[in-house]
C-alpha cells in the first residue's frame, strides 16, 4: 500500500512539473512576441506640403480685397535665413494664408520686382521688446548697431518695418512700398496685434521713425 501511494505522488510530481515547464515556454514565446512589438520602428519622412494653385489664389485673393488692396502676381516661401528666425516664438492665431505657423516669411512677385515679407510673432509684449533690441543691435547683412529713433540708411532697397504689440513686420522691396496698405493688412490680418512704431525708408534716403497716434494712424517722430 505504501508503495502505491509513493508511485502515485511520484506521478503526480512529474505531470506537475511537465505544465511548470510547458507554460515557461509559453511565457517565453509570449516575452519574444512583446519584445518584438517594442522594437522601434523605422520613422517614414514626409514630403513637405507644396502650396497649391487654390492655396495661391485664395491668399492672393485675401491681399487685393478694398481695404487692403495689395496686388502681387504670385508668392514663394522665403527660407533665406534671419537675424528674428533665432528667438522663441508662439503661434499666431491664423498666419495671412490660413496656416498657422511661428512666423510668415514669403516672397512676393510683380513684374520684374519681388517684395520680400516677414512677420514674426512672440509669446508677449515683453518677449517682442527683446528680440527688437538684440535685431536693432545687429541690424542688416553689416550687422550695423541701430538707436531707436535715429535717422540712417538702414537698407539698400525700400524699407518698411512695424513694430507691433506682439509681433515684427518687415517689408522690403526694390519696387515703391505702399506703407499705408501694410498697415492695412496688419489691421486685417491681426486686428488684436496693434501697431505701435513705424519705421519706413525710402531708397537712397535715410529712415524715418513714427509714432501711433490714433487706432489708425502714425505721426512723424521729430528727429
Amino acid at each position: 500500500m505504501e508503495n502505491c501511494r509513493i508511485k502515485a505522488f511520484r506521478l503526480f510530481m512529474g505531470i506537475s512539473t511537465f505544465f511548470l515547464v510547458l507554460t515557461s515556454c509559453n511565457d517565453d514565446k509570449k516575452k519574444e512576441v512583446d519584445f518584438e512589438s517594442l522594437r522601434p520602428k523605422a520613422k517614414t519622412s514626409t514630403a513637405p506640403k507644396v502650396q497649391d494653385s487654390d492655396t495661391t489664389e485664395r491668399f492672393l485673393s485675401r491681399l487685393q480685397v478694398d481695404s487692403i488692396q495689395l496686388f502681387f502676381e504670385g508668392f514663394e516661401p522665403d527660407e533665406t535665413p534671419h537675424f528674428l528666425d533665432r528667438f522663441s516664438f508662439t503661434k499666431s492665431a491664423k498666419a495671412a494664408d490660413g496656416i498657422d505657423r511661428n512666423s510668415d516669411r514669403w516672397i512676393f512677385k510683380k513684374g520684374d520686382f519681388a517684395t520680400s515679407f516677414g512677420q514674426w510673432f512672440f509669446k508677449d509684449s515683453l518677449a517682442k521688446k527683446s528680440a527688437l533690441y538684440n535685431w536693432l543691435d545687429h541690424f542688416g547683412k553689416d550687422k550695423k548697431s541701430v538707436s531707436l529713433y535715429t535717422r540712417m540708411r538702414l537698407s539698400n532697397e525700400n524699407l518698411l518695418i512695424l513694430i507691433n504689440q506682439k509681433s515684427i513686420l518687415s517689408v522690403a522691396s526694390s519696387a515703391p512700398i505702399e506703407s499705408k496698405k501694410w498697415e492695412a493688412y496688419q489691421r486685417q490680418m491681426h486686428p488684436k496685434d496693434t501697431m505701435m512704431l513705424k519705421i519706413f525708408q525710402r531708397k537712397g534716403n535715410k529712415c524715418d521713425w513714427y509714432k501711433k497716434s490714433g487706432n489708425f494712424t502714425f505721426v512723424k517722430i521729430a528727429i
